[in-house]
């Protein structure tokens, strides 16, 4: 996840009536995203993070920002969970907060509370929509993040399936929802042809996909029965990454069971 897209929008609405310490603020708000980001300097961000909150104790993007290096590089959820929540204490509809507080319950399988905070960024990037703004930034994501959420965690899929269209009608060639909506479809649904569709829509994208890559070789295999194309997806998906674990079991596994080649 990267921080500074997330932040490139809020930074645009900050600098409107800013003065010297907020371009200050703003400017190592940057710059701690970039250290993480593109260098995983944890100790670096950190620094950048800690000083714009020394400025601006009470600036979402700062305590936001920091909340995500916390959850991202050690895993520390309470302290974490400490800014997040400062976060939201200073601006409640702050969707960058809500957005990875969010991810961050979901990965700790907080599944009732990651719902609520997705829930609260989808309905504010809405009002936003609905008042003749852009899409946020995060929206799409959110509302891929929360249909896997209602479909693996809690299993919503119609309400998941719902959020996978609604993405879709933002941004029709998000990879990531469309893989997501192609494996609700597959396991979920029964729905063979509309999951191939998502996959192949995905691949028409990004060729090198290798989740997608390696499902179109799995529908091919178990549902379809077309074992030269499965085949062809699988080389091409050992080409993208060879040392893949369970790419290099499922291909091991279709190699011995479908074409009594062990020595592979």
């Amino acid at each position: 996840m990267a921080l500074r897209s997330a932040h490139a929008r809020a930074s645009l609405r900050l600098r409107g009536g800013a003065g010297e310490d907020e371009d200050e603020v703003q400017r190592l708000i940057e710059n701690g995203c970039s250290l993480w980001d593109d260098e995983k300097d944890a100790s670096g961000a950190e620094r950048c993070f800690l000083k714009a909150i020394e400025l601006s104790p009470k600036n979402e993007e700062a305590l936001s920002s920091y909340g995500v290096l916390l959850h991202e590089s050690s895993n520390n959820f309470q302290e974490a969970t400490k800014y997040f929540e400062m976060a939201l204490s200073s601006n409640p509809s702050h969707i960058d907060s809500l957005h990875f507080y969010g991810n961050m319950m979901h990965a700790m399988h907080e599944d009732l509370k990651a719902k609520m905070l997705y829930e609260r960024a989808i309905q504010e990037a809405e009002r936003m929509i609905a008042n003749g703004e852009e899409p946020h930034i995060l929206y799409v994501e959110t509302l891929c993040n929360y249909g896997a959420l209602l479909e693996k965690a809690l299993g919503e899929v119609d309400a998941a399936e719902m959020a996978y269209k609604k993405a879709l009608e933002v941004n029709p060639e998000d990879t990531s929802v469309l893989f997501n909506y192609g494996v609700l479809l597959e396991d979920r649904k029964d729905d063979v042809d509309g999951a191939q569709t998502m996959y192949l829509r995905a691949l028409e994208i990004d060729p090198e996909d290798l989740n997608v890559l390696m499902n179109m070789a799995l529908l091919l295999q178990n549902h379809r029965h077309d074992y030269h194309a499965a085949e062809k997806y699988f080389t091409k998906a050992m080409e993208v990454n060879p040392d893949r674990v369970d790419l290099l079991s499922n291909f091991a596994v279709f190699l011995e069971d479908i074409r009594h080649d062990t020595n592979r």
